[in-house]
């Protein structure tokens, strides 16, 4: 998942507030944009936004209902104690190249170099 650090939160959630009615919505759906392959699950989501992993899932299962994402089934062949995590994989909509542009909006740029390079 891209660094947390390189969004301006603050505009974001103040946006996504605004449009989504909901301050974290567009957060996780650019984590959801951003996250590799096989580390698309609540848990994963909301230590990087530093939400509940309820509000993470809560946004997940709304993504999965209008077809964004979609449930891995590789995913639940991992071993060990407990229930696997339910990981995501995103659909092929058009929706994430939108929010591609959309989220240049939030991304915070390295400042510009100066002085000469050595």
């Amino acid at each position: 998942m891209e660094n947390p650090a390189n969004w301006d939160q603050g505009s974001m959630r103040a946006w996504s507030k605004a449009v989504f009615r909901n301050d974290h919505r567009l957060s996780v759906a650019v984590a959801a944009l951003t996250t590799e392959p096989g580390e698309l699950y609540s848990q994963a989501i909301a230590d990087e936004l530093a939400i509940t992993q309820a509000e993470a899932r809560k946004h997940l299962a709304a993504f999965e209902s209008v077809g964004l994402l979609e449930v891995d089934p590789r995913i639940g062949d991992r071993e060990g104690a407990g229930r696997p995590p339910r990981s995501y994989r995103r659909t092929d909509d058009p929706f994430w190249r939108c929010l591609e542009e959309l989220g240049d909006r939030f991304r915070r740029h390295a400042p510009p170099r100066t002085g000469q390079q050595r």
